[in-house]
């Protein structure tokens, strides 16, 4: 995590500079904590769609229940990996724009330029393959994705037509969500 550059004295900045600068700042701390309370919100959706699966797999198998609530699980898995995409979507934008917009405004208010770890990273990243750059998204996502594509594929007594409803819909929403997550990121790279 970068941390804002430090201003230079009070002396050298007129009253309506050091006021741009407390307001970047500011901008800067709320933007990072957004970030870190979406990826605090990706956590939870990742346990709270686990446990959803195992509580649908557990009241269907334990409780005879028509076979068909197995399905609720494909649809769990697609809600997951649409809300978990969306997350990271709007963490890209939201570090773009501190790597972009805000932190070269502060380093250009600052007698110096401070390092800067969203450049750092950036750095390190560029040029390397999107699975690897994205790890941790690419593994939820196909782990969703197979879950609901299994469960889809194991129901009993399922007619095929539902099965394949199922299946095509959890399909359809993973490929969206990684096109979207793709195209953001590529996005980014040709700005």
């Amino acid at each position: 995590m970068n941390t804002p550059p430090v201003p230079p004295s009070e002396s050298m900045l007129s009253p309506a500079e050091q006021k741009a600068i407390d307001a970047a700042i500011a901008q800067y701390n709320s933007l990072r904590a957004e970030i870190l309370g979406r990826q605090s919100a990706q956590g939870t959706l990742f346990g709270a769609g686990l446990a959803a699966v195992g509580v649908i797999v557990g009241f269907a198998v334990g409780s005879g229940r028509p076979p068909e609530i197995l399905l609720g699980v494909t649809a769990v898995c697609a809600v997951v990996i649409a809300v978990y995409s969306g997350h990271d979507i709007e963490v890209m934008r939201i570090g773009q724009f501190i790597r972009r917009e805000l932190w070269p405004y502060l380093q250009s208010m600052t007698d110096q330029a401070p390092p800067s770890w969203e450049m750092t990273i950036h750095g390190m990243l560029h040029g390397r393959r999107f699975w690897l750059k994205n790890a941790g998204f690419v593994t939820v996502v196909y782990l969703f994705y197979f879950i609901g594509m299994a469960t889809a594929l194991i129901a009993p007594q399922v007619p095929f037509a539902v099965k394949l409803a199922s299946m095509v819909t959890v399909t359809v929403v993973m490929a969206l969500s990684a096109i979207f997550v793709i195209r953001t990121r590529r996005g980014f790279r040709q700005s």
